[in-house]
């Protein structure tokens, strides 16, 4: 058996990492080709939805969230690519494949690949660790467009539940006029902040006057 795992998220100022992997046999591999799975940035938010519903009810799969608050809290004491490679390795545990393919979280592949095994109680066989992994390989293609569909359906709903604050990238000019507002308003960032982010703590550190 052979899984794929990659992630979402991980640089946005609001809302959860994700992190997913989806698991295949050798038939599987044949069939998420069929299927027309490529890396989720190359397919239309529509295009993947639809294959998230095809891959989710074909295969098996494993979802893995980390919510601001916690991953504040977890970045006291860790880096992100710590944080990573435990949520990676928490992943390929779950779904037990003899060959596990990850696209890297760290500039150096064989770093990210030591602190996966390094977690690891069952070791796959085989763990392959690459930039890109998603663009080469369809099984962690699959897992990307897990991973962006359940990202994209958390800001969906904190949409409903804040107003559309934009994508929640630091680069996203309404991302940053929401999280000023909500401060300006409630003199503290909103919980799907992640407030250990340098975007989220210039703000919380500017004075209330600046914003009038």
């Amino acid at each position: 058996m052979i899984c794929g795992v990659d992630e979402a998220g991980r640089g946005p100022v609001i809302g959860p990492l994700v992190v997913a992997g989806v698991l295949v046999d050798e038939e599987g591999l044949g069939r998420l080709v069929e299927m027309g799975v490529r890396d989720s940035k190359r397919h239309t938010p529509v295009q993947r939805e639809r294959l998230y519903r095809e891959i989710t009810a074909a295969f098996r799969w494993r979802v893995l969230k980390i919510e601001p608050d916690e991953l504040d809290s977890l970045m006291a004491r860790s880096s992100l690519n710590e944080i990573e490679a435990d949520a990676f390795a928490s992943v390929i545990e779950g779904l037990a494949p003899e060959t596990a393919y990850v696209d890297a979280a760290d500039i150096s592949c064989s770093s990210f690949a030591s602190q996966i095994l390094e977690r690891l109680e069952r070791r796959p066989q085989r763990l392959v660790v690459e930039h890109r992994a998603d663009e080469r390989y369809p099984v962690v293609s699959a897992a990307s467009i897990v991973a962006k569909v359940e990202r994209d359906r958390e800001i969906k709903r904190l949409h409903t539940v804040y107003g559309d604050f934009g994508s929640g990238y630091p680069s996203d000019e309404k991302t940053l006029h929401f999280l000023e507002h909500y401060f300006r308003e409630h003199r503290q960032l909103p919980v799907c902040a992640r407030k250990r982010w340098k975007t989220a703590q210039r703000v919380s550190n500017q004075r209330l006057e600046d914003f009038y």
